[in-house]
């Protein structure tokens, strides 16, 4: 595959990457906001198997939602496999190339115009050494393979949990069952992996607003049952 074809691809990947993060992060932020409803309201503060089942239904449905961005089976569109392809072929994404992100479109006719031009690419070279390293002219492997590393480090409670108790019943006693600390961990781990490699491929500072366009909370207002 032409390396343009390759980055097209990583690009698209991300676009889909990045709606399965929304969709998780929206997960998070509806099960925290329904905690501090409850917290808020002492009349509703009881002990019933309903609280428990929202728990469970999130915790469950988030932990499958960060096992599958670990994934790097060839059938698969994940960051977990992304990392991977660019760890591979790390050569597609140049020092050159990213330059070329910064300094697209921009006229060098003046001498404003090139003092311009050339701090834009200053600015590109600095921003680009935290993928580079040592490497200089492209992506370093190592340090993707490092960010790999991290990633599984900080998603494994969750990825065990996922591979033993929901997606397969283990015969082996499983007694480490994660917190919600450790879900909040590898959903960040996550989120700040996908920002940073946004930086690299589009070139793109990038941060969700987890803020929904509609009253959600509408059903809470109204009795359940009459």
């Amino acid at each position: 595959m032409k390396s343009d074809s390759r980055k097209d691809k990583w690009e698209r990947w991300l676009n889909i990457i990045q709606n399965d993060l929304y969709e998780l992060l929206m997960l998070r932020y509806v099960f925290l906001e329904v905690q501090k409803i409850i917290k808020a309201n002492r009349k509703i503060q009881t002990d019933g198997y309903f609280y428990d089942w929202v728990a469970i239904t999130y915790s469950k449905t988030a932990s499958v939602c960060v096992r599958r961005q670990l994934d790097t089976d060839s059938r698969t569109i994940t960051l977990g496999r992304l990392l991977s392809e660019i760890q591979r072929t790390p050569a597609i994404l140049s020092l050159s190339r990213f330059e070329s992100m910064y300094t697209q479109g921009l006229s060098t006719r003046t001498e404003e115009q090139r003092i311009f031009y050339n701090l834009e690419k200053r600015r590109a070279k600095k921003e680009f050494q935290q993928f580079s390293g040592k490497v200089k002219m492209h992506v370093d492997p190592s340090l993707v393979s490092n960010d790999l590393i991290l990633l599984n480090r900080a998603c494994r409670p969750i990825v065990k949990y996922v591979n033993k108790r929901v997606a397969h019943r283990d015969k082996k006693q499983f007694t480490t069952l994660p917190t919600f600390n450790d879900l909040d961990t590898a959903i960040d781990a996550l989120y700040d992996m996908f920002k940073k490699y946004m930086l690299l491929l589009p070139c793109v500072q990038f941060d969700f607003v987890i803020q929904p366009q509609w009253d959600w909370k509408e059903i809470f207002k109204v009795a359940w049952i009459e």
